[in-house]
């Protein structure tokens, strides 16, 4: 089981506003690397990003730029499954952060970790990161890239474990296998219960009907 995972915090609500960046590289199913660093994003910094990550202009001022990471973390991406918890945010990051500095965007295969966990534990109220974490025991420092990225990584390798799993691809197939038997089991339960509501209801219309016909009409 290879992969990498990532988590991205912005300052504000553009995907070019990278402030920092959590990388963590799986390898046979083991957390091989952790690498973080703060990025100076040369932009504002909302209020309300700051409240949920903590992150502020005075905390990046002498961080290294994307621009400066790049090359290093290019290497680590390229070629590479690139896991994170709502991947389709953490990649639109990193595409724009490359394309707004004219930079190439590693050729990259997203897994989403969200869809994973609604696929594989539907049962669970909530599939939010903090909420998988409780749920599994995992230390979590949340909205801190490096905390959000190795929670990401391990519930990747929980879930691979579950399904037994030996590669992202493997595990792919088996979640779609799980994901058409959570809709088959999905419409089967909703049939059930609207035959249980038909049932229901004809069994008061009867009921009704004998206590009209002994001249007890209902209320």
């Amino acid at each position: 089981m290879d992969f990498v995972a990532i988590d991205f915090e912005t300052a504000n609500g553009s995907r070019n506003s990278a402030c920092s960046l959590g990388v963590v590289i799986v390898e046979q199913g083991r957390i091989k690397d952790r690498r973080y660093s703060l990025i100076d994003p040369k932009t504002t910094f909302q209020r309300y990003c700051t409240y949920i990550h903590g992150i502020t202009e005075r905390a990046v001022k002498g961080a290294p730029t994307f621009s400066d990471i790049y090359p290093v973390l290019f290497e680590m991406l390229n070629g590479k499954v690139i896991v994170a918890h709502n991947a389709p945010f953490d990649v639109a990051v990193l595409k724009a952060s490359c394309d707004g500095r004219g930079l190439a965007m590693p050729a990259v295969d997203p897994f989403c970790s969200v869809e994973m966990s609604r696929v594989a534990w539907p049962e669970l109220p909530h599939h939010r990161l903090n909420s998988l974490a409780e749920q599994f025991n995992l230390e979590l420092k949340h909205h801190n890239a490096i905390g959000d990225a190795t929670a990401c990584a391990q519930l990747v390798l929980i879930c691979a474990e579950q399904f037994g799993a030996n590669n992202i691809i493997e595990l792919r197939g088996m979640l779609a296998i799980k994901n058409r038997r959570n809709k088959e089991e999905a419409k089967r339960n909703k049939a059930r219960m609207e035959a249980e509501a038909v049932a229901l209801r004809a069994i008061e219309r009867d009921a009704a009907l004998r206590q009209e016909a002994n001249g007890l009409a209902l209320v």
